[in-house]
């Protein structure tokens, strides 16, 4: 799963990515190795009125049929509204945004950075977007809920949104690995340098010991190397 997140004059609309992922040589790339990828449309420069809604609806609407004009049709993955957050329009929207990809081959992405929410509310949130049978992917989360610009983080209870994610049999992706560091915020690393043995606090939860971890609740892929490849 891969996506552009960042361009040298800012954060990266979707449309940029768009210009992106349609160039000629970046065609060829994504077509040779198109049985192993999903692209990710990543927006993270759109406005988060309720109101604009509809710039969110017709911003994706238009990256994804560029994609599939350029012959892309690899899996997409495209963020809920409010940068990711909101399930709720996700849930009244979703269906619409799939329908409207000429190969309706659409994920959408979650971003769990809800700040001072309980157990319900996380349930809700996850609940509201798989009840409208919606292809969901939670795409971000970690122990933290949100950090200021001195990076003073926010609790979240990610041991719900683990177990509720395994409730209702939604895949996930935690925030991050490390190996590309999140300096200075590096609460949000679930590890050190990329390495598993650097694993500790939450990310070795999530990795490993939690009851719903990926340890213990991932199956792997039948053409992972040396896991009976066919």
């Amino acid at each position: 799963i891969i996506y552009v997140f960042n361009y040298p004059v800012g954060p990266t609309t979707v449309s940029m990515a768009a210009d992106f992922w349609t160039r000629s040589d970046i065609v060829q790339v994504v077509q040779k190795h198109r049985q192993w990828l999903i692209i990710a449309l990543r927006e993270k420069d759109l406005p988060t009125n309720p109101e604009l809604l509809s710039d969110w609806e017709s911003n994706y609407d238009a990256a994804v049929k560029r994609l599939r004009q350029a012959s892309i049709n690899v899996p997409l993955a495209i963020d809920a509204p409010q940068y990711g957050l909101d399930t709720g329009n996700l849930a009244l929207r979703g269906s619409d945004r799939v329908l409207a990809d000429p190969r309706q081959n659409l994920l959408l992405n979650i971003n769990a950075w809800w700040p001072n929410v309980t157990f319900d509310a996380i349930r809700s949130n996850i609940t509201a977007a798989t009840n409208a049978a919606l292809p969901l992917l939670i795409g971000e989360f970690s122990a933290y809920a949100q950090q200021s610009p001195q990076c003073t983080s926010v609790a979240f209870d990610y041991t719900t949104l683990l177990q509720v994610a395994q409730d209702t049999l939604t895949g996930w992706q935690a925030w991050s690995w490390g190996d590309a560091s999140n300096y200075p915020c590096g609460t949000l690393d679930m590890t050190h340098g990329g390495k598993f043995a650097n694993l500790s606090g939450w990310g070795l939860d999530v990795a490993v010991t939690n009851t719903n971890s990926i340890r213990n609740t991932s199956e792997p892929s039948t053409f992972t190397p040396g896991r009976g490849c066919r």
